[in-house]
């Protein structure tokens, strides 16, 4: 019975308001029919009506004006005029309509109202009956509206107070993944025929202390997929699975959604975008983080953002990450592998003391919220790729051995493919001239130390070799970073869950791609996707003088220049997969005469477009350009 009672009450706590809304509307009708105000709303509206076009006009004039929609200032006067020719007389009598609306809506908000407090007083009431032992004298439908009217206000103050507690926990609850992190680092998960041994012949390499080296293959296959329009076509139908998943996990897990942001506003100070911005993703609970929209606003600045102002801090903060990825001294959150070349977890020093520790994992759990917006709202905040191997770690899909081939072909000839042969083990231990036992292999950031304890005395077998290949594997691949990893994918799946990513189809080059976007700037087909404000026939002479002055600025620039000018379009350096002709809205240039040929050109970064001015020169137009492209700013123009 308690379960029943419970199982009801959570029902009646997640009624929609819609629901409760035309609840409400119903019994606020059955009550002004009781009393006789509907019959005599019904009787005016009957009167009205004898006139429909000009109950039609003075609905139409009254509603617009009520609501003071955008419309409504252009369609009351071009109403009043098209009146006014057809019979001036007539004004008066719209007037006189108009007025009789407006009373008849206010004579039915008040007795709204009424209804309203009649339902809230009805508890009063009830209490005092209770006390006194006298009947109250209301009616079913009061009691049934102060009924509904006490659970809506019971379901805003029940998930306020939820929302409330949400916010105030989340510092906590990050630390509390920050050190769950630190007790269960992160282990590679690997494919269930790894480290099986092979039939074949056996091509042993001398087993010195394994070096990482960069392997083309590997950044060919995880950085240019084959970008035919059927990858591309099948990587929108995957990333439109995500935010579907990932909007029906919000619904389903949050009864209150009309209590739930819609977007997520964050304010940033462009001096202090790292902190600010840091700061911010600290503080949002889950459920503004898993609003639909995100919306930027830069402090002391005007700028609205449609999109623009978001891409903008995306790519500004990537910037931001890694900014000294190359060095191996660096401060940056993320750094360059050292087989790869990609971006992976900046390993921590061994020397960093226990408190910068933990606001390094702090922060790159940060990091992994601030990757998955940018999955979600098509940010591409990374400059440069993220590794495919961690890509397949925030997958969840298990590590192959041509991932560990293709990232580090040395290692894997050395160490694990003479192991894979039949008879591997014995011809590998006659080489090194002694047994072989659990210990890492070395490399430039690590010693070789004991796979598991007591591996230094543990022997390689042929029973427990697939174990030791996993092991070993495991150690080279992430040794120096398992806690920065697994705060990394803890961030990540803050906003977008393991099982959404999973349920989606997503593979690690998709990842890689929506993540770091395109970063080659295409000429020919730059120019082929743009569209110039107008047309051949509007445009004049020297307005097609000027957009053909634009592309000759734009051959003369270097690639890094060109990237800011696509920034300062767009609001991003980097373009969708598929390039320029996957951005949308398309790259716009607009020749605008009315301005001085002293003003700079001015970016539109909501639509992709740069507006021009009628330059008398095409080094005026670089110069202008060039000026424009270094400013950080944003404002209403």
């Amino acid at each position: 019975q308690q379960e029943w009672f419970s199982r009801c009450f959570c029902r009646l706590i997640c009624l929609k308001p819609r629901f409760s809304l035309g609840v409400m509307l119903l019994l606020f009708s059955l009550r002004a029919a009781s009393v006789g105000d509907l019959q005599r709303w019904a009787k005016l509206l009957v009167t009205l009506a004898d006139e429909h076009f000009w109950l039609t006009c003075s609905a139409l004039t009254v509603t617009t004006l009520i609501f003071f929609t955008q419309s409504g200032f252009f369609l009351c006067p071009v109403l009043f005029g098209a009146v006014v020719l057809a019979d001036a007389d007539l004004l008066s009598d719209i007037f006189t309509c108009s007025v009789q609306l407006v009373i008849l809506m206010n004579e039915v908000a008040i007795s709204f109202v009424d209804f309203m407090a009649c339902a809230i007083r009805s508890w009063v009431g009830l209490f005092g009956c209770l006390m006194r032992g006298a009947k109250s004298g209301l009616q079913p439908v009061d009691w049934i509206a102060a009924f509904v009217v006490q659970l809506w206000l019971f379901r805003l103050a029940y998930a306020a107070a939820g929302l409330r507690r949400l916010r105030l926990s989340v510092r906590r609850t990050i630390e509390d993944k920050c050190r769950e992190a630190l007790q269960q680092p992160f282990q590679v998960q690997f494919d269930q025929d790894f480290g099986r041994p092979q039939d074949g012949e056996l091509d042993i390499f001398p087993a010195t202390p394994a070096k990482r080296q960069f392997s083309n293959a590997f950044l060919q296959t995880a950085c240019e997929p084959e970008l035919s329009p059927s990858y591309l076509e099948m990587l929108e139908e995957r990333h439109a699975t995500v935010i579907v998943l990932r909007q029906s996990s919000r619904e389903e897990n949050f009864d209150v959604l009309d209590l739930l942001p819609d977007t997520l506003q964050l304010s940033i100070r462009h001096e202090h975008l790292f902190e600010d911005s840091w700061n911010a993703l600290l503080e949002a609970p889950i459920v503004d983080l898993l609003a639909p929209s995100l919306a930027i606003q830069y402090a002391g600045e005007e700028g609205v953002d449609g999109g623009g102002l978001s891409r903008d801090w995306f790519n500004t903060l990537g910037q931001v990450l890694v900014e000294d990825a190359d060095d191996d001294n660096g401060m940056s959150l993320l750094a360059i592998g050292k087989s790869s070349l990609m971006l992976i977890p900046r390993p921590q020093a061994a020397d960093s003391a226990a408190a910068s520790d933990s606001h390094r994992r702090r922060d790159m759990l940060l990091a992994g919220r601030f990757l998955a917006l940018g999955l979600v709202h098509c940010g591409r905040p990374l400059p440069q790729p993220l590794s495919p191997l961690i890509c397949r770690y925030i997958l969840g899909l298990p590590v192959e051995m041509k991932d560990v081939d293709l990232l580090d072909p040395v290692f894997f000839k050395q160490r694990v493919a003479p192991l894979l042969k039949k008879g591997g083990l014995a011809k590998m231990e006659t080489e090194l001239g002694e047994p072989l036992t659990f210990v890492s292999a070395p490399t430039q950031l690590k010693p070789a130390e004991e796979l598991e304890p007591g591996g230094a005395s543990t022997l390689v077998t042929e029973q427990n070799l697939p174990r030791y290949l996993r092991l070993l594997c495991d150690a080279y691949l992430c040794s120096e970073i398992r806690c920065e990893i697994q705060c990394l994918l803890k961030g990540f799946w803050d906003v977008v869950s393991l099982e959404m990513l999973r349920a989606s189809g997503l593979t690690a080059d998709d990842l890689s791609l929506l993540l770091s976007g395109t970063r080659g700037l295409d000429m020919v087909s730059w120019r082929m996707h743009t569209q110039v404000e107008g047309n051949d026939a509007s445009l004049s002479e020297e307005e097609k003088e000027v957009v053909a002055w634009f592309w000759q600025v734009m051959n003369t620039l270097d690639e890094e220049a060109r990237r800011d000018v696509v920034r300062f379009a767009t609001g991003s350096g980097r373009l969708p997969p598929g390039g320029f002709a996957k951005l949308n809205p398309p790259f716009t240039l607009a020749v605008i005469s009315a301005r001085s040929s002293e003003h700079l050109p001015q970016a539109r970064t909501c639509v992709h477009r740069i507006d021009l001015c009628r330059y008398s020169s095409a080094e005026q137009l670089r110069m202008k350009l060039l000026k424009s492209i270094s400013t950080r700013s944003f404002g209403l123009s």
